[in-house]
């Protein structure tokens, strides 16, 4: 007696909850399952069944002995490492996370994208070296349905799309409101580590008022630029730096505030609806001088277990930290890590999916 085959719906809707390592090895079983597994449709289902869009957090970290970079994987579900990636370039830097695909720079300028998951590379077309100081960013334009690699000086916005892998810059007249927001302000932040509603955020600060900041935005469909304000920028109290990312999904901003060691504090707000300064809701304020940890004092403190004789674990690699040491909830403790400061830039929330490079 033959077996009933299942409905394709069903069939997807199993397969879709699995992660990235189980499907790429149940495409060997057939050719059917091999095609529908790498069918655009499918990729775009296993993508969105989640609710928060991360699954690890992400640590950038090199081997000094090697100059090697691994990037190695919490798990959010287990709290436990689940992976290790190893770079094959030397002195790289992150300058994007989308969707999965992560966005690299070396030392000599040479650009890769990659999926950690599937363990695929791509080098992306050279580009000359910029002429100042360049802030990146990388996401995705669901109207062209292509990912866009943002880099932006002061002298101009170039963008690359990885489909065609080339690169253009983009023209903005003088009379136009985009050139304007970008005329008296200067990106502070290597790279966009807040990307939602198919926007890129970094934080910006005056060129004629130092010490006044705000969330410059981009938009990947339009490529337009825009600002918004962020929350007490008419405070008197003193703004000494601030680093924008994503807080359950929401756009997010850590502000260093006060005048003096005792009055100094960290005020993390959340913009609870995206694009309403109104919404701006304090999510935290921590005191940097009491709560300051070692990452495996942290990672003690979550429950999440190390170990101490990988390469990757030196003595002299362990970071300092800030922390909310009072909040209960593990997850909600990790994803306060991402938003920290003096080492964001080596640490970043990242999802897991089969997005092809090519």
């Amino acid at each position: 007696m033959a077996s009933p085959c299942l409905n394709e719906d069903v069939v997807i809707s199993i397969l879709s909850k699995l992660p990235v390592k189980s499907l790429v090895r149940l495409k060997c079983i057939c050719k059917s399952w091999n095609s529908l597994i790498e069918s655009p449709l499918f990729i775009t289902t296993h993508l969105n069944r989640k609710v928060h869009h991360k699954d690890y957090l992400g640590l950038f970290m090199s081997e000094r002995s090697t100059s090697r970079t691994h990037i190695s994987f919490i798990s959010y579900n287990t709290m436990k490492f689940s992976s290790n990636l190893i770079l094959p370039f030397k002195y790289p830097s992150i300058i994007g996370s989308c969707n999965g695909l992560l966005c690299v720079v070396d030392n000599k300028f040479t650009y890769y994208v990659t999926n950690p998951a599937t363990r695929e590379f791509k080098i992306l077309k050279e580009q000359d070296e910029p002429s100042a100081d360049a802030s990146y960013g990388f996401g995705f334009d669901p109207m062209t349905n292509d990912y866009k690699l943002v880099r932006s000086t002061v002298a101009e916005t170039e963008v690359l799309t990885l489909k065609n892998n080339s690169w253009r810059s983009i023209l903005m007249s003088d009379d136009d409101y985009s050139t304007s927001v970008m005329k008296e302000v200067r990106l502070v932040e290597f790279w966009s580590k807040a990307v939602l509603s198919n926007t890129l955020h970094w934080i910006g600060e005056s060129s004629v008022q130092k010490g006044k900041f705000s969330i410059i935005a981009f938009d990947l469909i339009h490529e337009r630029f825009r600002d918004i304000n962020i929350p007490g920028a008419g405070d008197k109290d003193f703004h000494y730096q601030c680093y924008s990312s994503m807080f359950q999904d929401c756009l997010s901003i850590s502000i260093i505030c006060g005048r003096t060691g005792i009055d100094r504090r960290v005020e993390v707000w959340v913009m609870k609806e995206y694009g309403v300064e109104r919404s701006w809701t304090k999510q935290y304020c921590i005191n940097p001088n009491s709560n300051v940890l070692k990452l495996n004092q942290m990672f003690e403190y979550i429950g999440v277990t190390i170990d101490v004789n990988e390469p990757l674990w030196s003595t002299d690699d362990l970071l300092l930290v800030l922390i909310a040491v009072s909040n209960r909830e593990k997850e909600s403790m990790v994803e306060n890590f991402t938003l920290l400061l003096q080492f964001c830039s080596f640490v970043f929330n990242c999802r897991e999916s089969l997005v092809p490079i090519d």
